[in-house]
């Protein structure tokens, strides 16, 4: 059995690199909690009404069908380009 010695090290090596990862991410975790410059600063979210979110609502409908409309015409053109491209090639 050769190369007992060197596959008994390489997993020794990979146990203290995964030791020394959990060291360092619990000592990363302590560090933003505690020093963070800024833990002052919260989340804040704009709070709207419902005639604002039906707006948006309306808005996102609006440009969900013209994308739809684009998206339909390009459709058809490239089906009529590959249409008269097959009925030419089969002259």
């Amino acid at each position: 059995m050769s190369g007992g010695g060197a596959i008994a090290a390489m997993v020794q090596s990979i146990k203290s690199n995964r030791n020394l990862l959990k060291e360092k991410s619990h000592a990363f975790k302590n560090r933003i909690v505690n020093d963070s410059p800024y833990k002052h600063n919260k989340l804040s979210f704009k709070k709207a009404t419902n005639e604002e979110l039906q707006e948006f609502r309306q808005k996102l409908l609006k440009q969900k069908k013209f994308e739809q409309k684009i998206r339909i015409t390009i459709y058809l053109i490239l089906l009529l380009i590959l249409s008269l491209s097959l009925y030419y090639i089969s002259i």
